[in-house]
């Protein structure tokens, strides 16, 4: 295992549901969800908000969070009393038939957005 600001790339073959091991190598990076906040599904795009947390990408909301940083990993719940720390696949390629925005399907330009940030490929 490799570790660069912040990030972890993995060379492991870990079965990971939305993440294409034979397409690309994975690169995950570990986020924070504020407590108190949502549930949150593995395929789940993500941003970060105006405090660095991770939230649900939101192409309408004007600020940070309608900039795509990474797609979720595991399904995790953040509405108890505690921060929690998950991974996000940071680079590499994402099947797409398992991604989500707000708990729905991505639309076409949701999907153009994860494309462009060109760290993330859909297969």
């Amino acid at each position: 295992m490799l570790s660069f600001n912040g990030a972890v790339a993995s060379m492991q073959n870990i079965h990971d549901p939305i993440v294409d091991v034979a397409a690309h190598p994975p690169v995950y990076k570990t986020v924070t969800f504020e407590a108190g906040g949502s549930a949150y599904t593995k395929g789940e795009l993500l941003a970060y908000d105006a405090d660095e947390y991770a939230v649900s990408y939101d192409s309408d909301s004007g600020d940070s969070t309608a900039n795509i940083v990474g797609v979720l990993t595991q399904d995790i719940d953040a509405s108890g009393d505690d921060d929690v720390s998950a991974l996000m696949l940071w680079h590499g390629a994402v099947k797409q038939s398992e991604l989500t925005v707000e708990g729905g399907a991505p639309s076409t330009s949701d999907l153009g957005a994860l494309e462009n940030t060109g760290r993330i490929f859909l297969v």
